[in-house]
């Protein structure tokens, strides 16, 4: 559990750090008339970041087959929901598909390197370098 709070701990930081960096960016003439769909995306990666790595720490006590299971299983549960936001977003509450695929993108990467960085460092810490 401390790993999750540490983990939720640098991604709220890295969550107010786009906040910021999207309030400044919707007043320029480049987002400017988009909506919420930048919001979209920076929310939906948030807790997409936050679901996936209250999966791993989870199963970082499990065995082997739990483990994975809870990983891919996870990982496909996360996409799915991911792709029917997506659609009822851009469908029915008519979002800027553009920006909300794009925001997606860039906090999504954005978030997973700080999941991916926090894991290798939990590993280094564990004496199981990934």
């Amino acid at each position: 559990m401390r790993n999750f709070f540490d983990f939720f701990k640098k991604s709220f930081l890295l969550f107010l750090i786009f906040t910021i960096l999207l309030t400044f960016l919707k007043r320029t003439p480049v987002l400017a008339g988009t909506g919420w769909a930048s919001w979209a995306g920076l929310f939906i990666a948030f807790a997409n970041a936050l679901v996936g790595f209250a999966i791993i720490s989870w199963g970082l006590e499990k065995k082997d087959k739990q483990f994975y299971g809870a990983f891919f299983g996870g990982m496909l549960v996360r996409f799915v929901v991911i792709f029917l936001i997506l659609f009822l977003l851009i469908k029915f509450f008519d979002f800027h598909e553009v920006v909300l695929a794009v925001s997606l993108l860039v906090f999504y990467f954005s978030f997973l390197i700080l999941e991916i960085w926090s894991i290798n460092k939990l590993a280094a810490l564990r004496g199981n370098r990934v």
